[in-house]
């Protein structure tokens, strides 16, 4: 073979990759980490390729075996606490191993993982995380009793399947602080499995069980406290309709929690922002009460929105994130004059 086809080849089979690539899970551009570099980066736990071989998360990693010994001892097992096999652990290597090529094709770059290195990252980054969510529910069913009315089967199904776990020494768990700090972690984009990986981790592993609740709602429920959007609870119907509108929604974690923070199918953008009218770009001063929120126009007193959210809390408040939570959150703080 001439040199020449073989540069023919090269550019032929680079052709093909980029032509199959659709990556969805990227590096926060560089002048943006600038910034703020720790908005970016995980604080506990790498999930994924971009942060795998830090060695700033070595601690987490027998953490993560701990849950991902767990989650396959389901499977078969009602404790998480029996001895796994081998066979057990094949099973769950060939499933992981159909979803490689699919897995490296969502990333934007090119990950020099072998192949035995990058089924090991998706396999034990994948239990950990659907293991984690599982036991984030199961803390939540005893205090979110709205949206256990939307969900019933799903936290029946929790409490049921993880009725052993002690909560108390989890590691993770047992601390509000550190459980809040790792779900943060699996909120950001560099820091991301692709969704049919999680899926297929979970309910392969729940395959046999009757009652087996979609994976999504254990997603949407887990993580409702992380999304600003307060006006109502989302139902299986209300995620189901987003995700068939935008099928890319579930393209991971991020893209998932972006769609439930949307408006509800069928609301009209142009009438609400004709209705909205000057608020996009005049100043406003806003004002709270007990029935409601007002925003009022700075510059025309006559033109006011009202928002009645307040009406369908249980306790007439607005609850102010913390300075430090701020800070972290990239809000900057400046002196007052006076």
């Amino acid at each position: 073979m001439s040199s020449v086809e073989g540069l023919v080849d090269d550019i032929h089979s680079m052709c093909i990759n980029v032509c199959q690539k659709r990556p969805s899970i990227y590096r926060v551009p560089e002048h943006l980490r600038k910034l703020n570099e720790n908005a970016y980066t995980p604080w506990h736990v790498a999930v994924g390729p971009y942060h795998h071989r830090s060695h700033k998360y070595t601690i987490m990693e027998e953490h993560k075996m701990v849950y991902t010994k767990a989650l396959i001892c389901r499977r078969r097992a009602a404790n998480n606490n029996a001895q796994v096999n081998k066979e057990e652990i094949d099973e769950y290597v060939k499933e992981v191993e159909r979803l490689e090529t699919k897995s490296r094709l969502n990333y934007a770059e090119k990950i020099e993982f072998s192949k035995e290195e990058f089924v090991k990252m998706l396999l034990i980054d994948g239990c950990f995380i659907v293991e984690f969510l599982c036991r984030k529910i199961k803390i939540l069913a005893k205090f979110e009793d709205e949206a256990m009315k939307n969900y019933d089967q799903m936290y029946k199904f929790i409490n049921m399947t993880y009725n052993e776990v002690n909560l108390k020494n989890d590691f993770i768990l047992k601390s509000t602080r550190t459980a809040f700090e790792v779900r943060r972690d699996l909120t950001l984009l560099e820091n991301q499995l692709p969704y049919f990986v999680l899926e297929k981790l979970f309910d392969f592993t729940f395959s046999s069980k009757p009652n087996r609740p979609n994976f999504k709602a254990i997603v949407y429920c887990a993580f409702r406290t992380s999304i600003p959007n307060i006006s109502h609870i989302l139902n299986e119907e209300d995620i189901a309709q987003r995700i068939q509108l935008e099928p890319e929604t579930t393209a991971h974690f991020v893209s998932f929690l972006k769609s439930c923070c949307g408006p509800s199918v069928g609301h009209d953008e142009a009438e609400a922002e004709a209705e909205a009218g000057d608020y996009f770009t005049a100043d406003a001063n806003i004002m709270v009460d007990e029935q409601r929120i007002s925003i009022n126009n700075a510059q025309d007193e006559n033109k006011k929105i009202e928002f009645p959210c307040l009406c369908n809390m249980k306790t007439h408040e607005i609850r102010v994130p913390s300075a430090s939570v701020l800070a972290k959150s990239g809000v900057l703080f400046t002196k007052m004059d006076g």
